[in-house]
């Protein structure tokens, strides 16, 4: 190999070097709620710290779970303690078919909402992300983008506490039965590139 192909390779592979060095520093940022523990069947946790309200900004919440049950279950809220007609935010297994569902409304009765019909309650680990960048929405499980959808934006500003693994409004219904880890929320939007990268680097315990 000549001076000149050794050169170019060597470049090549520091850029490579040097981007995934900057993604593994953006994830290592404060954002994650659960982080080299794990949230089982029957718990929950609840956090009040501000940087999780969302109001109107980009968002991307991720993270790792397993269940076998398909009946409605909540990973993610934020706001809604009283139902519908209030800001919130929220990520939950859905209706009885395993799917996911992202929701985001300021409690007008015209919430923005995203579906996948992705099966998993089928007792393996699973990487979900939600996104919203501006008016879209999107749905990621395990590296793939499964649903996307354009909605006017909705200001989802709330003082009520974020919850792991239960609806705040209609606890213990809607309680996540499975093992819940690696939650983050963070107040930007992921790309596709930096999903797959945060899914390698949190999914060493759960592949």
């Amino acid at each position: 190999m000549s001076y000149f192909s050794r050169l170019f390779l060597f470049a090549g592979l520091l850029a490579v070097c040097l981007i995934a060095e900057k993604m593994y520093k953006k994830w290592s940022q404060p954002g994650f709620l659960l982080k080299g523990e794990r949230l089982f069947a029957g718990d929950y946790m609840t956090f009040t710290d501000p940087q999780y309200n969302l109001g109107k900004g980009d968002v991307t919440i991720a993270l790792w779970i397993k269940t076998v049950d398909r009946r409605p279950q909540m990973l993610v809220q934020k706001g809604g303690m009283n139902g519908a007609d209030e800001p919130q935010y929220w990520l939950r297994i859905n209706d009885f078919h395993g799917g996911l569902t992202f929701l985001t409304g300021d409690g007008d009765g015209h919430s923005a909402i995203l579906s996948t019909a992705d099966q998993l309650a089928d007792g393996k680990w699973h990487h979900i992300v939600a996104v919203r960048q501006g008016p879209a929405l999107r749905l990621y499980v395990d590296g793939y983008l499964k649903g996307e959808a354009i909605f006017p934006i909705k200001d989802c500003t709330t003082q009520q506490p974020l919850i792991l693994g239960a609806q705040l409004n209609n606890f213990p219904h809607f309680a996540f039965e499975g093992a819940m880890e690696e939650v983050g929320i963070w107040p930007w939007a992921a790309s596709l590139e930096e999903v797959k990268s945060l899914m390698a680097q949190t999914g060493a315990d759960c592949l």
